[in-house]
């Protein structure tokens, strides 16, 4: 409330449509669409955005960029092969720092600013058969870490929402641990200057707190056991 919104994606469709539902619900709010591909972004293409970063006072910076695994596997075996994962991997790492990078000069110079930096459960655990997500997502927790005490002083709040899964649309089937993404959006909002981290929703914080209290090796076994069930249900439908 109260904030024009720079947005940035992959996709001027699906800008559009966004564009046209915030400015239904609110009139006065002022969206530009950005279209950028994180997956295939130069250098020079990144030079473009800064620029455009630059005209525009960001008081409040949310990084949401990622790309997600197609399925559990073995780091050789992965589905996409290496450029899948060279993909997945920077996606899901570089569009947060470079554009914290970039919004951190004027916020620190202003003394003030928001950045939340979205991970998920994957990044709490050593997630095997998902090790390119779960060390990406490990990434984005341990960078903010440093990044709140490297900007503490400068009056720069930075969290980081280590969420559990969501429902896909508004349409999806909610459940207890699948929130719909308007309600959860709601709920993780509030938690903002509130925790530094935290899974924004009262049932994915359940988890994360219950799985930090299982020795690792029933976790891992645990895990094992699901990926494996997951692998062959894959199997099967093929």
């Amino acid at each position: 409330q109260g904030f024009n919104v720079f947005l940035i994606g992959d996709s001027q469709a699906k800008l559009d449509e966004i564009r046209v539902d915030v400015e239904s619900k609110d009139p006065e709010v002022e969206l530009r669409p950005f279209v950028f591909d994180f997956a295939d972004a130069t250098r020079d293409d990144y030079g473009s955005l800064y620029k455009e970063l630059g005209t525009i006072e960001v008081g409040f910076l949310v990084n949401n960029t990622e790309l997600l695994s197609s399925g559990p596997a073995m780091l050789h075996e992965y589905s996409e092969g290496k450029d899948g994962l060279a993909k997945m991997s920077t996606v899901n790492t570089l569009p947060m720092m470079l554009l914290s990078a970039s919004v951190l000069e004027q916020m620190s110079a202003r003394e003030k600013g928001v950045i939340v930096n979205f991970s998920s459960m994957a990044g709490t655990m050593e997630k095997a058969y998902w090790s390119v997500l779960s060390a990406s997502k490990k990434y984005v927790i341990h960078l903010s870490d440093v990044l709140r005490e490297e900007y503490v002083s400068r009056g720069v709040v930075i969290q980081t929402i280590t969420r559990g899964n969501v429902a896909a649309t508004m349409n999806g089937e909610p459940s207890f641990f699948c929130p719909l993404p308007d309600r959860y959006s709601k709920l993780a909002l509030r938690s903002i200057g509130i925790a530094d981290k935290t899974a924004g929703y009262p049932s994915h914080q359940l988890q994360v707190e219950l799985l930090s209290l299982v020795p690792h090796l029933f976790l891992a076994l645990f895990m094992h056991i699901k990926n494996r069930k997951h692998r062959k249900s894959r199997r099967d439908i093929e």
